[in-house]
């Protein structure tokens, strides 16, 4: 499931993660 969603660096992970 590609989620796309712009998050801050901090988040950068959770990001990759919901991808």
């Amino acid at each position: 499931m590609h989620i796309k969603l712009h998050l801050p660096l901090q988040h950068q992970t959770m990001y990759l993660e919901l991808i």
